[in-house]
């Protein structure tokens, strides 16, 4: 069995719904089925359900990720043209 198909058992034999469980969260139960399924998931959300009870070795790992994107600044030209797009930087010299 799947750590998923585990955690939709335990949850059956302890009459947990999703609806509750998300209820709980405070989100939908779509994006919460979606969440659980997956390899990771927020650490927030991680510490809540084992707060709730879930065991930990039914649930994903709390992981948080960071951006994989830079966000990006485009540079115009006097007329309003982008002339390229450049990374934002976030370091002490540009104060």
């Amino acid at each position: 069995m799947t750590r998923y198909e585990l955690l939709k058992q335990w949850m059956k034999e302890r009459n947990v719904s999703f609806v509750w469980l998300a209820a709980q969260l405070g989100i939908k139960e779509t994006p919460l089925r979606r969440m659980l399924m997956q390899d990771r998931i927020p650490t927030k959300r991680h510490a809540q359900l084992v707060r709730i009870g879930i065991p930990e070795d039914m649930l994903p790992p709390g992981i948080d990720l960071t951006s994989r994107r830079p966000v990006m600044v485009p540079m115009l030209d006097a007329d309003g043209r982008i002339l390229q797009v450049l990374p934002e930087r976030h370091d002490s010299t540009m104060e």
